[in-house]
């Protein structure tokens, strides 16, 4: 066997081992479908046609689920909850260590909020949004969580595009938040956040 054909079977392996650890479903079927690819072409390079076959029917499998998730469209909705809600505080306790990574808050901060919701994507709930007044026109961003089964983008987008403009009915005008990880900072500029300082600051704004 030729040692680029057997590397083309390490790389499958590799990428099949990765996808199991994706927490996006979306994203564990794209990736596993690279890999059945990849075990697909060097089960024919080594004429090992179970291999080939067996792999052949997961890249079908992964297609015709993937066609299915990019046809379905989501439902969205909010479910506004009240400071003293069980469940709500029943959910940050559960996720603590996942708010952790990106955030300091914690149930009991829950009460000083100005408002509160669930995100609901078909029904179930893929996230908590909490926001405090900053002053008369800003509103601070405690918690913008989303599950991480829906880590897709989706549910901060329908927070930021379809749900805070309830806010501007309020007479709000901005949102901040402040964040010191790299990774929530980027989400924040995907969803239309600026650098108060120009990239040098902790501190976040959006425009409503």
């Amino acid at each position: 066997m030729e040692p680029w054909i057997e590397w083309i079977g390490y790389a499958a392996s590799l990428i099949i081992l990765v996808s199991m650890f994706m927490r996006s479903l979306r994203r564990l079927r794209i990736i596993n479908l690279v890999g059945a690819l990849l075990f697909t072409g060097y089960g024919y390079l080594i004429s090992a046609y179970p291999v080939m076959l067996m792999n052949g029917v997961i890249v079908v499998i992964n297609v015709q689920y993937l066609r299915r998730m990019i046809a379905t469209r989501d439902y969205f909705d909010v479910l506004p909850v009240e400071h003293d809600d069980r469940y709500t505080a029943a959910f940050i306790h559960f996720y603590r260590d996942e708010i952790a990574k990106m955030s300091t808050f914690n149930a009991t901060q829950l009460k000083a909020s100005s408002h509160a919701f669930f995100v609901l994507r078909n029904m179930v709930p893929a996230g908590l949004f909490i926001v405090t007044a900053y002053d008369e026109k800003v509103l601070e961003v405690q918690l913008d969580f989303a599950t991480p089964a829906y880590r897709d983008l989706k549910t901060g987008a329908h927070v930021y595009k379809k749900t805070a403009p309830m806010f501007k009915q309020m007479g709000y005008t901005q949102l901040r938040a402040t964040s010191q990880c790299a990774l929530h900072q980027r989400y924040l500029k995907k969803m239309g956040f600026v650098s108060l300082e120009g990239g040098d600051s902790d501190v976040f704004v959006k425009t409503i």
